[in-house]
């Protein structure tokens, strides 16, 4: 793949303005920045991939160019992913310290003691108004796997039932290679497009059309973008669908 810093595209989209010097090349630069940022996230959504330690007291660090996670999660014994979910009504003390126990005051109302098994009559305060109120849940079932995200710390805080290592897909800043920002062949038309709007949209002597028209141009190039990147080929697609193909009879 063919690609481009964007230090290139900034010099080109200059002198075809006709600049004649490159004075405001930083600021020129720095919008272009913000625009690549915003495209990367929402438009080619290439996800980086980083193996997170979880230290003692169930927290790791996240990357430095972390902007959104996409999943969490480890192998299991089978060697398939396991996703850990979000849960942000876990308790964290005000010491930054993570705790996922049951408070159990709150609970002392409840009858815990039923067995699943019990006769309907048994059950009887389960209910309220024809619907399960939830007081037969958690009697039964396995360990639930859950973190939640501690942005003013930079960390991730897990639940007591998870320890090692912890796989974290997310969506990071733009590459840099070299110190420069390397930019996908499908995002030079939407980053030169972005700056364009932008270097117009704060000028009271641009007319809201004006300003209306380079939104639009942004938009309609990003929008062919996404779909450049989304494109697959027929064979990739009937492969697709063959996976959740089944077999069994039908009646």
């Amino acid at each position: 793949m063919n690609t481009i810093t964007l230090d290139e595209i900034v010099r080109e989209y200059m002198i075809g303005e006709g600049k004649e010097s490159f004075h405001d090349y930083p600021r020129y630069l720095q919008m272009a920045a913000r625009g690549l940022k915003e495209m990367n996230t929402d438009v080619s959504a290439v996800p980086m991939v980083s193996i997170l330690e979880v230290e003692d007291g169930g927290r790791a660090t996240l990357p430095q160019d972390l902007i959104r996670p996409i999943r969490i999660g480890f192998a299991g014994s089978d060697g398939r992913f396991i996703e850990i979910y979000s849960d942000n009504t876990l308790i964290v003390g005000t010491d930054g310290v993570y705790s996922c126990a049951t408070d159990t005051d709150n609970l002392s109302g409840l009858d815990q003691t039923v067995p699943i098994s019990s006769n309907i009559a048994d059950l009887s305060g389960s209910f309220r108004n024809g619907e399960v109120i939830g007081r037969q849940y958690g009697n039964v079932g396995g360990s639930v796997f859950s973190y939640r995200m501690d942005w003013a710390r930079g960390v991730a805080e897990f639940s007591s039932n998870i320890s090692g290592q912890v796989v974290l897909e997310y969506l990071g800043d733009p590459q840099k290679v070299d110190g420069q920002y390397i930019v996908h062949p499908f995002l030079i038309e939407p980053i030169l497009a972005w700056l364009a709007y932008s270097l117009i949209r704060f000028k009271k002597s641009v007319s809201p059309n004006e300003k209306n028209y380079a939104f639009q141009q942004y938009v309609n190039k990003k929008r062919h973008a996404r779909i450049r990147f989304a494109s697959e080929s027929i064979g990739s697609i009937i492969n697709a669908s063959r996976k959740t193909f089944n077999g069994s009879a039908k009646f």
